[in-house]
C-alpha cells in the first residue's frame, strides 16, 4: 500500500513522516482485529511466540491509534506541524506503550521467567523504533521548486525586495476613468507549507476570470520557489505595493481586493514564516494603516485562516467588505502542505465564484458547503463570517450592474 501511495505521488515525491498517519488509520484497524483473534486463540497458553506476538500487536495498534488521534486533534485545532507537535506525538505514544508494558507484567504473572525477558526485549525494540519518527497528514508530497537543502541568502533576498515590488507594479495597468475597476493583491506569509502559495495563485485566477481584468493583480509570497519572482509577504512590501497601486487606480472610485491566507491567531494576526529570513507576523492594525496610508477607500478583504473573524472589528468601515474563513474563536481547515486549497478557499473561490459573480452570494454558497463538509468529517464548525458596510454594498451593486448589465438581474448561475 505504501508503494502505491508513492507511485501515485510521483517518482520525485518525498516521504513525510508527519503525514504517515493517514495510511496508519486503516492499518491500525487491521491490527486491532488481529489482536482480538490472537487473544482468543492464545488465552490460557504461555507460548513464548504467542506472548511476543500479542505484545507486538497490542503495542503497535496503540501507537498507531494514538499517533493518528493526536494528528487529527492538531488538524482540528489548526495547529501546524512543528517540533512541539512532533514531541507531543512521540511522548503520547510512548506513554501509551508504557501502560501496555505494565499490563503485560500483570498478564505474565509474578514469575514470568524467560518469557518476561523476551517480552521486555520486544518492548524495548518497539520503543526505540517508534520513537524515531511518528505520523500525521500526507505520506508523500511533490518536490519543491527550489532545493530545500540550499540555504537562502538572506542579505540578497532583502536587497532585491524593492526591485521586485517595482517590477510587479510596472505590469499593473492604469484605471479606466469613469469605470469602477477592481485590483487584486494576494498575500501568503507562511512559507512552511505549499498550500498557501497555491491558494494565492488559485484565488487570483478565480477573481481574474469573473471580476478583474488583465493587468490588475499582484502577489506577495513567502516561499522558496518564488524568491526571485515575487516580493516577500511582509509589511514593508505590502505598504509599498498599496502605495504603488494608489497611483494606478482612482482611490475614490476603484476597489482593492486584498486576499490573505495563512495560519491565524485569535489576536487578529497572521503567522509569517520563511526559514532563515524570519519575517514578522502580520496584524490587522498594521494592514489597516497600510491601506489608509495609500488612500484606497473601497476595500474587499478576504482572510483565509483560523480565527480570522478576529480581523472584522479592526478592519470594518462603511466602505469595506470583510470575508473570513472562520469566526474569531474557531479554527478553519484544509491547510495541509499537499493541498491545492484550504476548505474555505476552495468553497469560496473555487466553487462559489463559479456559480455567481456576487461575492455575498458566493459567501453564502461557500458557508453552506463548508458546513456540510465539516459535519460529514466530524469537525467543529468553523463558522465563516462576512461583514458588508452599507456604502460598499451600494458601490458593489453599481459595479456588478456595469460589469454584467444583463446577467445582474439573476446572478446565480447566470447565462
Amino acid at each position: 500500500m505504501v508503494m502505491m501511495m508513492k507511485l501515485e505521488a510521483g517518482a520525485q515525491s518525498h516521504f513525510w513522516v508527519w503525514g504517515f498517519a493517514v495510511f496508519t488509520t486503516k492499518l491500525s484497524l487491521w491490527w486491532g482485529g488481529m489482536l482480538s483473534i490472537t487473544l482468543i486463540l492464545c488465552r490460557g497458553q504461555r507460548s513464548l511466540v504467542a506472548e511476543i506476538f500479542i505484545l507486538a500487536v497490542y503495542s503497535t495498534t496503540a501507537a498507531l491509534l494514538i499517533s493518528r488521534g493526536i494528528a487529527l486533534m492538531a488538524t482540528t485545532l489548526g495547529i501546524p506541524e512543528t517540533d512541539t507537535s512532533r514531541s507531543m506525538l512521540a511522548n503520547g505514544t510512548l506513554f501509551w506503550i508504557a501502560l501496555v508494558y505494565l499490563r503485560l507484567i500483570v498478564f505474565f504473572g509474578q514469575n514470568p521467567g524467560r518469557e518476561f525477558v523476551a517480552a521486555s526485549g520486544a518492548y524495548i525494540g518497539l520503543l526505540l523504533s517508534l520513537s524515531v519518527a511518528l505520523p500525521s497528514e500526507s505520506a508523500f508530497y511533490g518536490p519543491l521548486s527550489v532545493a530545500a537543502d540550499t540555504a537562502i541568502d538572506v542579505e540578497s533576498t532583502y536587497y532585491q525586495q524593492q526591485d521586485l515590488v517595482d517590477l510587479q507594479l510596472e505590469t499593473i495597468v492604469d484605471q479606466q476613468p469613469g469605470v469602477v475597476d477592481m485590483y487584486f493583491v494576494g498575500v501568503a506569509p507562511f512559507g512552511g507549507q505549499d498550500v498557501f502559495r497555491r491558494e494565492v495563485y488559485n484565488a487570483m485566477y478565480a477573481v481574474k476570470k469573473e471580476l478583474i481584468d488583465e493587468g490588475r493583480t499582484a502577489t506577495l509570497i513567502n516561499h522558496r520557489a518564488t524568491l526571485q519572482t515575487s516580493p516577500l509577504a511582509n509589511l514593508p512590501n505590502i505598504q509599498r505595493t498599496l502605495m504603488g497601486l494608489s497611483k494606478k487606480l482612482d482611490p475614490s472610485e476603484d476597489i482593492l481586493f486584498l486576499f490573505l491566507t495563512s495560519h491565524g491567531n485569535e489576536d487578529a494576526t497572521l503567522s509569517a514564516d520563511l526559514e532563515s529570513v524570519l519575517p514578522n507576523d502580520l496584524d490587522a492594525d498594521s494592514l489597516l494603516a497600510a491601506i489608509d496610508m495609500a488612500g484606497i477607500q473601497w476595500r474587499i478583504i478576504v482572510v483565509s485562516a483560523c480565527f480570522s473573524g478576529s480581523f472584522i472589528d479592526p478592519l470594518r468601515s462603511p466602505k469595506t467588505m470583510i470575508v473570513t474563513a472562520a469566526s474569531a474563536n474557531r479554527p478553519s481547515f484544509g491547510c495541509e502542505h499537499q493541498n491545492e486549497w484550504t476548505y474555505f478557499g476552495e468553497a469560496f473561490f473555487g466553487d462559489g465564484l463559479k456559480q455567481t459573480y456576487r461575492l455575498e452570494e458566493a459567501f453564502d454558497l461557500a458557508s453552506q458547503a463548508i458546513r456540510i463538509r465539516e459535519t460529514s468529517e466530524g469537525k467543529q464548525a468553523s463558522m465563516p463570517q462576512i461583514f458588508t458596510g452599507d456604502e460598499i454594498a451600494r458601490h458593489l451593486t453599481s459595479f456588478y450592474e456595469a460589469r454584467f448589465p444583463v446577467a445582474s438581474r439573476s446572478s446565480l448561475n447566470p447565462d
